[in-house]
């Protein structure tokens, strides 16, 4: 179901929007948020920004390797089974 922004608004003026910077540990506070709402236990210690600038490094360079490419795919290689 959707609703019209101007109908909720009741005919009024559009509110003003602006795009704001959010803070490095604003995705932390997010999934903390879902976290507690679907029951999850939270740890007592959560990630700083530096925590995730770590992560977020070794999983691009572990991507780049790209270890999870299949052998069969790097080898043009036939086997042929006869009945």
């Amino acid at each position: 179901m959707t609703t019209d922004l101007a109908a909720v608004l009741g005919g009024g003026p559009m509110p003003p929007v602006r795009e704001v910077a959010l803070p490095p540990e604003a995705e932390g506070i997010f999934d903390e948020l879902v976290g507690h709402l679907s029951g999850r236990n939270l740890p007592d210690d959560l990630p700083t920004a530096g925590d995730w600038d770590v992560l977020v490094a070794q999983t691009l360079a572990y991507a780049q390797e790209q270890p999870m490419t299949p052998v069969r795919d790097l080898h043009e290689d036939r086997v042929e089974f006869e009945p």
